[in-house]
């Protein structure tokens, strides 16, 4: 599971060119040169290889260095599976917030979080990684 995406959360980045940006479907797998992700069932889970190389044709084609931040704003809980559902019913933000940091690597192996304490102050950070 360490060198996989979630189908389902990389579905939100191809919904996302395609209602944002009026990018193709086929049009972004054919620059990545991936197989649709719908021949997957939303449970199943794709090598990060072909995550990277999805998010890279995205990038290329819409040039928006908030990209990310756009497939972010569309995210479900429910493209997070279990976490999702583990997010959104913990008993506080900060239960939420930790839960997210241990268990990302669950949703795909893209980036870490990291969530540094500090009295009444929280700094959560993404460090992302990258292929080649």
């Amino acid at each position: 599971m360490a060198d996989t995406v979630l189908c389902r959360y990389l579905m939100t980045v191809v919904e996302t060119l395609a209602a944002d940006y009026g990018v193709v479907p086929a049009d972004l797998y054919a620059e990545a040169g991936l197989a649709p992700l719908q021949q997957h069932g939303a449970a199943d889970r794709v090598p990060f290889s072909d995550a990277d190389a999805l998010w890279r044709a995205a990038e290329a084609m819409t040039a928006d260095q908030l990209l990310g931040l756009k497939v972010g704003s569309r995210m479900r809980y429910s493209s997070y599976a279990t976490l999702g559902h583990m997010l959104v019913t913990s008993k506080t933000v900060g239960d939420s917030v930790r839960a997210a940091c241990e268990l990302a690597q669950y949703v795909g192996a893209g980036g870490r979080f990291d969530l540094e304490e500090q009295g009444d102050v929280c700094h959560l950070f993404y460090r992302p990684v990258r292929l080649g």
